[in-house]
């Protein structure tokens, strides 16, 4: 289980609830990225939009609280507004109580023979802070420096 966070562009000169056009054209919600416990944050790349990275995502969002008539507000999936130093804290400052060497004495884990039997089948490598990170494919491009990796396409 994970939360999903989203940026959506919203009208300053409005006065009606904050919320109300998050999720209505033209504002839709450009997705972030994933928390999931245990794993490093999958922070979403957009190559078309030239987000390739954690300081492009940084720069996409200052940049539009430049705008007075628009802002970029950060929110999760569910509706609750995130403050951009709060959500940095949730991708950069991650960390996970799992010890790769007693992983397999959990019951949740009989269904693997090994620690690579396991990290194989949920396509993942050992990661910072002991946690998982995802194997680089089709799928993840990339590896931030720190306690994220790069996404790309759509995942939920």
């Amino acid at each position: 289980m994970g939360t999903n966070y989203y940026i959506s562009i919203r009208n300053n000169s409005k006065t009606d609830n904050k919320y109300s056009q998050l999720f209505e054209p033209p504002c839709v919600p450009l997705h972030i990225g994933k928390s999931s416990k245990g794993w490093c944050f999958s922070l979403r790349v957009y190559p078309e939009m030239n987000i390739n990275s954690y300081n492009d995502w940084i720069y996409y969002i200052l940049n539009l609280s430049e705008d007075s008539q628009s802002i970029g507000v950060i929110f999760d999936e569910y509706e609750r507004e995130i403050k951009l130093t709060e959500l940095t804290k949730i991708i950069t400052e991650r960390k996970s109580e799992r010890h790769w060497d007693t992983l397999l004495n959990n019951p949740l884990y009989d269904n693997y023979s090994s620690l690579d039997d396991f990290l194989n089948k949920n396509s993942a490598i050992k990661g910072p802070n002991n946690l998982l990170r995802h194997k680089i494919d089709n799928f993840c491009v990339g590896h931030g420096d720190g306690t994220y990796d790069y996404i790309k396409g759509e995942f939920s």
